[in-house]
């Protein structure tokens, strides 16, 4: 059974070792898996996508999946710092816990396997509950000593009952942000991005990434003033009940001016070498793994 950590605990510092590591000090559990927010959901597809291609020929090794379970009941924030790696964050009312999964991974390349699985004992990883103006935040940094860091990762996933106010920040790596509802702040040195939530979304919003496309899906009762703008692609917008003005005068291709239901919080999409899709619509969550229109 995993080490059940209070809001009131230390951090706790993760480290690789395949069997050993965590297993020191916190036991193995087994990532929750429950319909479509699972292992098997699309977001797991999207970020693992080409995880199992030519291992053999990039070296991957993976240390293994190891999971934290924090009995917190109520809101919780969210504050990540990786040097590198998948995010998804879910937020499921059905959830009776914060449960973080993070997984190390090497890919040195062609006849470097056992650096990729010597490397993973330089991949650091903490996790601790603060104290925040509204509730607790989970607060969870990975970085690493290795160096060669562009050759490893450290993916992490999130799930909890009520995830309200994000802040996700990963040198490089595809980010998923479901149902989550307060303030967001992503930025990813290189990815893909989804924020798609049927909650409201009132909040200030910043997603920042490049050579990757950003998807912005929320429900009709969300408010927002959209600066949109991609170099290298297009911005494309779908408002199928919620009240959009656009901004004519200042639209462009790659440029979008708009609000929607007369909001004033701030929405900033920013983009290099990808599209920009935004979708107001009744059910924003329900899609598959290739978004191609909005």
């Amino acid at each position: 059974m995993p080490v059940r950590a209070q809001r009131t605990s230390p951090s706790v510092t993760l480290r690789t070792g395949a069997a050993r590591g965590w297993a020191a000090g916190i036991a193995a559990a087994g990532m929750i898996a429950s319909g479509c927010t699972g292992p098997n959901s699309p977001e797991q597809t999207i970020l693992g996508l080409g995880d199992g291609i030519h291992d053999v020929f990039r070296g991957h090794r993976n240390a293994k999946v190891q999971t934290l379970r924090f009995e917190q009941g109520g809101v919780t924030g969210l504050d990540i710092e990786s040097f590198g790696g998948n995010v998804e964050v879910v937020s499921d009312p059905r959830a009776t816990a914060v449960v973080v999964t993070i997984r190390r991974e090497g890919s040195h390349g062609f006849l470097r396997g056992s650096d990729s699985a010597a490397s993973l004992e330089r991949i650091t990883a903490t996790a601790e509950m603060e104290p925040g103006d509204l509730g607790p935040i989970l607060a969870i940094r990975t970085w690493t000593t290795d160096p060669e860091p562009w050759f490893q990762s450290a993916h992490i996933r999130i799930e909890g009952p009520d995830i309200d106010g994000v802040r996700i920040h990963t040198g490089r790596g595809n980010v998923v942000a479901k149902n989550v509802g307060g303030a967001i702040d992503i930025e990813s040195g290189g990815g893909s991005v989804r924020v798609m939530s049927e909650r409201p979304m009132r909040d200030r919003v910043v997603v920042v990434t490049r050579e990757g496309s950003i998807d912005y899906r929320v429900g009709p009762e969300s408010t927002g003033f959209f600066d949109a703008e991609t170099v290298g692609g297009a911005v494309l917008m779908r408002n199928v009940i919620g009240g959009w003005v656009m901004h004519p005068a200042q639209a462009r291709r790659d440029h979008l001016y708009g609000t929607l239901n007369a909001g004033e919080n701030r929405v900033l999409l920013r983009t290099v070498d990808g599209d920009i899709r935004i979708a107001v619509v009744r059910d924003p969550t329900a899609v598959g793994m290739v978004i191609v229109d909005p």
